[in-house]
């Protein structure tokens, strides 16, 4: 009984969770997706409460929107992937895929993306820049490849990765402050980078 009274707590706080960030207005994160052509098919690798891919979605901007994410009950659980699979269903452009970014981008077509937003294992670097590898092929010529926890503080193996990435395909690093919220949820406050491809 008590393993089931966890397991109920932890489903009751994963919940509230993604209310409390599902309802957050936007803030400018999401602006970087302006910045791509419009009707373009964008991707959000590591989606979390869906609460940024809402946002990215209410501009009306895509013509599909890929959100992926493993859900894997690590970092984010089942019963948080089926939360954020029904909210994000009322969204005709938006499909959910759950799985790593590494395997969702060897299914899909280089070039074939228009917006790739990255925000998963920041901790890693993204995954020590093999996320950035393999996303990088599938961007189209002129498209925005972009992402979170740009920050040298928090984030330094995602500020040292995405700095090492850069300088390998010879792109600068953009940040702007407008892109970057200065009130709301912790993860909103983190500096968004991107580059034109």
């Amino acid at each position: 009984m008590p393993q089931q009274r966890r397991s109920q707590n932890k489903t009751d706080r994963e919940e509230s969770r993604v209310d409390n960030l599902w309802h957050w207005p936007a803030n400018g994160r999401e602006d970087v997706a302006l910045l791509s052509e419009k009707r373009c098919v964008g991707a959000e690798l590591g989606v979390d409460t869906g609460q940024l891919t809402r946002r990215f979605l209410e501009l009306a901007h895509f013509s599909k929107f890929h959100a992926v994410d493993k859900w894997d009950d690590i970092a984010h659980s089942e019963h948080q992937y089926k939360i954020v699979k029904e909210r994000l269903s009322v969204y005709a452009t938006v499909e959910v895929h759950r799985m790593t970014a590494q395997e969702w981008l060897k299914g899909i077509p280089d070039e074939s993306l228009g917006f790739i937003y990255i925000d998963c294992y920041a901790h890693t670097g993204q995954d020590g820049g093999s996320v950035l590898e393999a996303a990088w092929p599938k961007l189209s010529i002129g498209g925005i490849f972009s992402g979170d926890d740009y920050d040298r503080r928090y984030w330094p193996k995602t500020f040292s990765a995405v700095n090492q990435f850069s300088k390998r395909v010879g792109r600068s690093v953009n940040v702007r402050d407008e892109f970057c919220a200065k009130a709301g949820p912790r993860m909103d406050r983190h500096p968004t980078w991107w580059w034109r491809k």
